[in-house]
């Protein structure tokens, strides 16, 4: 990474996308936080999927865990992003919500009772 940085070339960027950092104190804040983040950093936020509003919780199980890969993926769906689940996590904005879900949630995977 130094040698790329001495070469001028950025660091921390993701296919051209430069990634904010995570506040430090931010870790482990929980669902709330992440939620914010989400959709201020990125404009994740729900949207309008076949003439019915759509959030990202629409999408959670009764009962059982969530991933963070899945949280990445109905985040993209509530937004009415048709993408598969490898694409979203391949995609840059999906990588760091994934990212995101591990540091606020300090965990990759959660009840789904922690997420209300």
């Amino acid at each position: 990474m130094a040698r790329r940085a001495e070469q001028g070339q950025a660091v921390g960027v993701v296919r051209g996308f430069k990634q904010p950092p995570f506040p430090p104190d931010t870790a482990g804040r929980g669902f709330d936080a992440l939620l914010q983040w989400t959709c201020v950093q990125f404009g994740y936020c729900g949207g309008v999927v076949d003439d019915e509003p759509r959030h990202v919780t629409d999408y959670f199980p009764e009962s059982g865990h969530v991933s963070a890969n899945q949280f990445a993926y109905w985040a993209f769906l509530a937004e009415g992003d048709k993408l598969t689940i490898d694409q979203v996590l391949c995609h840059e904005h999906g990588a760091r919500i994934r990212d995101a879900f591990i540091h606020f949630m300090s965990a990759e995977s959660v009840e789904v009772q922690r997420l209300a």
